[in-house]
């Protein structure tokens, strides 16, 4: 029992820092959440929360584990998917700067085309 309870609190810290990040990372993004907490604390969810015992958990730890580390391995393919959109993203604006200029450049030459066939 202390290690299935040991293993929901990680699950729980595990949880509350995955909710906290993700709130982080949509605020650094721009984006608005909006969280419900009315339903976090809706005494009916509360209660069927409290009714649930270790008795129902699965007895086997392995599975619970494999859980956890499946949690692990999904956030850790989760991160290396965001950072490589985020190195993505640098490169395209990177390219947009680039193509800009270009931009700049050939209005500049049409000009001065423009204004030599004038002459």
């Amino acid at each position: 029992r202390s290690i299935i309870t040991a293993e929901i609190s990680g699950i729980i810290n595990m949880s509350a820092l995955a909710v906290s990040q993700l709130l982080e990372h949509a605020q650094n993004r721009g984006l608005e959440l909006d969280l419900e907490t009315g339903q976090l604390e809706n005494q009916l969810l509360i209660e069927a929360v409290e009714k649930m015992t270790l008795d129902a958990l699965p007895k086997t730890t392995k599975k619970s584990l494999s859980t956890i580390s499946s949690f692990r391995d999904e956030a850790k393919a989760v991160k290396d998917e965001s950072n490589r959109l985020d190195q993505s993203n640098k490169d395209l604006q990177s390219q947009l700067n680039d193509l800009r200029i270009k931009l700049v450049e050939a209005q500049r030459t049409i000009r001065e085309l423009s204004s030599e066939t004038k002459s």
